[in-house]
């Protein structure tokens, strides 16, 4: 059956319901469901601000980019507070801040990213705007 499923809202209500024993502990550990595309993008600009310790924050530029190798970044492109995979393409003129490219994703061009989720392979067209967002792999905005 293909539907939405949570734990904390179907099974363990239903084991409490069947007399289970369940239990917790208390933690200090930055922790986020991730399950929308701005939570996503917001715990990926949390671990590149600091806000948790990260293996990556010795990699994470002065502009609070994470760029995977190998990726291409204009020299006049700007991007800052943003999460690069690898292969990932921002071209000349280009913009992206506050969002995360998964690998071989290619913005073209004078195109505009902000606080977004792209998909593997996207490509952004140039000239393209896309704010506030996320997009599946593969996918080309115009």
């Amino acid at each position: 059956e293909n539907r939405v499923w949570s734990a904390e809202r179907e099974l363990f209500p239903q084991l409490v319901a069947e007399g289970a024993r369940l239990f917790a502990t208390g933690t200090d550990a930055y922790w986020m469901d991730i399950g929308t595309p701005e939570k996503y993008v917001r715990a990926n600009m949390d671990a590149l601000s600091g806000t948790f310790p990260t293996d990556a924050a010795g990699s994470v530029g002065p502009d609070g980019v994470l760029a995977a190798e190998p990726s291409d970044i204009a020299e006049d492109a700007r991007v800052s507070s943003a999460c690069l995979g690898s292969g990932a393409r921002v071209a000349s003129g280009a913009t992206v801040s506050g969002s995360v490219l998964l690998p071989s994703v290619s913005v073209a061009e004078g195109a505009t990213v902000v606080n977004c989720a792209l998909g593997e392979g996207t490509i952004v067209s140039a000239g393209a705007r896309i704010a506030n967002g996320a997009v599946g792999d593969g996918e080309i905005i115009e």
